[in-house]
């Protein structure tokens, strides 16, 4: 009998550590995969962090150079109006599609022609 308790003793105890080992083992797991979670989390807060810093500096080069062809659209306007003495009405759109430039070399170029026909074909 008392050799019969001593294996039954045995045998729980091995029971009771490999269940031991099975807890720790799924601690384990669950740690790792909470590690692994915050780090994708991390990575990805970075990720967007990054891309919004890149919109907004894309957003503020945008708006740079817009306010750069709109100070250079005044400055053909001026020009006209300087070398000519004529209050353009320019169609809003007249503009566009020409780069910074082009329109200082149609501001330059106004000042060079003689009369107010040629300038105006710049224009066109």
């Amino acid at each position: 009998m008392f050799i019969a308790q001593r294996k039954y003793d045995s045998w729980t105890r091995d029971i009771e550590l490999e269940q031991e080992r099975d807890r720790q083992a799924r601690y384990k797991a669950e740690r790792e995969r909470d590690e692994a979670k915050r780090k994708r989390d991390e990575a990805e807060r970075k990720r967007d962090e990054a891309e919004r810093k890149r919109d907004e500096a894309e957003r503020k080069r945008d708006e740079a150079e817009r306010k750069r062809l709109e100070c250079q659209k005044k400055g053909v306007v001026r020009a006209f109006k300087w070398k000519f003495g004529v209050d353009l009405e320019l169609p809003e759109n007249w503009a566009e599609g020409r780069s910074y430039d082009e329109l200082e070399t149609i501001a330059d170029i106004v000042f060079e022609r003689a009369n107010l026909q040629e300038a105006l074909e710049l224009l066109q």
